[in-house]
Parts: C-alpha cells; structure tokens; sequence
C-alpha cells in the first residue's frame, strides 16, 4: 500500500535524492498538505505519468524526471529518456532503448515492421527478458516470438532521432469514425485543461 505522507516522511529523514512512481503516487504527494512545509533534497528520478503530472512532479518537487517505460515481462524498463533531454521529450514520453535492448514497431494485423514516425505495436528484445509465463506454453506462444520478440500490446512510434513514444494500449483503442483513438491521448489532452484534475476516457456505444 502507497500512502504518501509515509512516503514523504522517509524521503524527508533520510534525505533521498532519487524518486521513482507513477501518476497516482505523485499525485499523492503533490496534493499532500504537509509538501509544502517539507525540506527536500530530490535532485533527480522517473516515472511512468502524463506529461502533466510529469511536468507537476519535476517543478514542484525541484528534481529532473525522466520518462520510462517497460512491462513486467522485460524486468520491466525497456526504454528510459536521458536527463540533457529537452523537458518538452522528457515530458510527453520520449525514451531511448536501454543498452543491449531492441525495439521496433510492427503493424499488428500484418506483422510488417513500421518505419519512424508511423504507429504501431512496441515489441522488444534483448538480455532482460523473460523466458515465458511459468507452467503457461500456449501464452508464452503468444506473448514470444520464434525468434525472441515480446509482443508488448503496447502502441507506441518513434521520432526521427529514435526516441520510442508510447502511445497506449492496443486493447484500450476505439475506432472513432473509421480512426483510431487512444484513450490514454484524450485523456492527456483533457489534463492539461486547468479545472480538471483527473480523467479516464472509456468506450460507449
């Protein structure tokens, strides 16, 4: 269980100099009423959040945040931005594939890889994987590739200096139209509007 005043408590007395979380945690602890009474020595970390929270994190915490993203099966970060990055990249989920890892982008109907700048599924390979889902061959079949790529179920592209930029996942899209939607782009475009706190884009008919 994340509770933030215990978190900012062990911050504070141990002097941390390094924070990781997600969009809840840091949620937390910006909205806590002790912050802003806190003398805290955060210098620099990540997290896996909106470009708002990410933005919120970094100025009202006084640290440099980066990007990452990975999953479970990869033990888990695959891809993290570098902190001389731009704050506008390191914001809206811009990262570079972590040393002795690849990845690309396949289409997820066709299997053909997709070149920068066009979206498609993350998958990954590389030394920190796993070998496959413990007493469960047919959905390690389909989650692993013969020739060692993780099928992430992620949607993500990459810029043209091979920053990967995850967009959401491939369940959670909705054909809006005839196009594809991403919650998880809605929802960040909702953020950034200054009376709304939360969102969460979900499908009706």
């Amino acid at each position: 269980v994340f509770d933030a005043g215990t978190s900012l408590d062990a911050i504070e007395a141990e002097r941390c100099t390094f924070l990781s979380g997600n969009d809840p945690m840091f949620q937390m602890m910006l909205s806590h009423p002790s912050l802003a009474a806190r003398q805290l020595a955060l210098r620099g970390g990540w997290g896996s959040c909106t470009p708002q929270m990410m933005q919120a994190a970094e100025e009202t915490l006084g640290m440099t945040i980066c990007h990452a993203y990975g999953l479970s099966e990869a033990s888990p970060n695959v891809c993290m931005s570098d902190w001389r990055d731009p704050p506008e990249k390191r914001w809206n989920s811009y990262a570079l594939p972590l040393p002795g890892l690849s990845v690309r982008m396949v289409d997820p109907e066709s299997g053909q890889a997709m070149p920068p700048g066009a979206t498609g599924e993350i998958q990954v390979r590389g030394w920190s994987l796993m070998k496959g889902y413990y007493g469960m061959p047919e959905q390690s079949a389909q989650t692993l590739t013969a020739d060692g790529w993780l099928r992430t179920g992620d949607l993500g592209t990459f810029d043209d200096q091979g920053r990967m930029h995850f967009i959401g996942r491939i369940k959670e899209v909705f054909r809006v139209g005839g196009e594809n939607v991403a919650p998880a782009e809605v929802e960040d475009l909702l953020l950034r509007h200054p009376a709304v706190a939360q969102a969460q884009v979900v499908g009706v008919p």
